[in-house]
């Protein structure tokens, strides 16, 4: 039983690390007011899920990150959240709004 407890506690760990963190989207305007527009990500993504009652939920949001992997991780929960029809799903380095 302390085995199986041990096993099943070292498969939670090695799961935990292989799990992305959400990253809080950045106000693009006020962050490149204090960073410089050049050196943030600028995430954009344009999705849709099936929602309750078979509901079509669009979604279409923009963000800016300081690095590329937070602009990443953030792109994944959002094809994650809304898997369907991705019209855009991109991070460029550069904010241009």
């Amino acid at each position: 039983m302390v085995a199986s407890a041990l096993l099943a506690a070292t498969g939670f760990a090695a799961e935990a690390q292989t799990v992305k963190p959400r990253p809080a989207p950045g106000d693009c305007e006020k962050m490149a007011l204090q960073h410089g527009a050049e050196t943030l990500w600028w995430g954009r993504f344009s999705g849709r899920k099936i929602g309750f009652f078979d509901r079509t939920e669009n979604r279409s949001e923009w963000a800016c990150f300081l690095t590329e992997r937070e602009c990443n991780d953030w792109l994944y929960w959002m094809r994650t959240d809304y898997p369907e029809r991705w019209w855009i799903n991109r991070c460029d380095k550069g904010y241009g709004g």
